[in-house]
């Protein structure tokens, strides 16, 4: 069973195969999709519904992380809502190890400064193929990822894996690979902390 797409995977486009030479492709927000992503000078998320082989629905999340920023995140604090707002029930987190088929199953994982970490989320999403929202509570913000068509998500994260991660100033990466802000953030609403 294939636990985790690599990140490596997912920013070299290798999902889908398909390559579109597109300068400055506004990648507009849909209704639902598999993809979804969040883009801003501190953090890249990106979740994608992939079908494992049995056709059960796995949510993958990526997150590049920059600056000095460090923190925790348990499946509690990731939001996946379908059509009529129901929320499936997060159970844990999967990474994968390099041995097919036994991934390192964590209740939470430690953000870390300037790092990327790929997991898959575990528990039941059937009819959670292509969510309507996901959300990720942070600290003391609400991230909304913006759903996107897979197609230009494929072009996106391509540019993303162009993208310097040594830079001391992200958004200089982002103005020349015609990268822009994706996503809302708003404060965390009480309740959800």
């Amino acid at each position: 069973m294939n636990w985790v797409v690599p990140l490596t995977m997912l920013l070299t486009g290798s999902m889908y195969g398909q390559s579109r030479d597109i300068q400055s492709l506004p990648f507009n927000e849909v209704e639902r999709s598999a993809c979804h992503v969040f883009i801003d000078a501190k953090y890249i998320w990106t979740v994608e519904v992939i079908m494992e082989s049995e056709g059960t629905p796995i949510p993958v999340m990526n997150l590049i992380t920059f600056g000095s920023q460090r923190s925790s995140l348990r499946p509690r604090q990731i939001h996946i809502y379908n059509e009529v707002s129901r929320k499936p029930d997060i159970e844990r987190l999967a990474i994968d190890t390099g041995v097919d088929g036994d991934p390192y199953i964590a209740s939470f994982i430690n953000l870390q400064p300037s790092s990327f970490i790929a997991f898959d989320l575990v528990g039941d999403f059937g009819g959670f193929e292509e969510p309507d929202r996901i959300t990720v509570d942070l600290g003391e913000i609400e991230y909304n990822l913006a759903a996107i068509n897979c197609a230009d998500f494929e072009i996106l994260v391509n540019r993303i894996n162009k993208a310097n991660f040594d830079s001391p100033d992200i958004r200089q990466d982002y103005e020349l690979l015609d990268i822009h802000h994706m996503g809302q953030k708003r404060p965390l609403r009480k309740g959800r902390r």
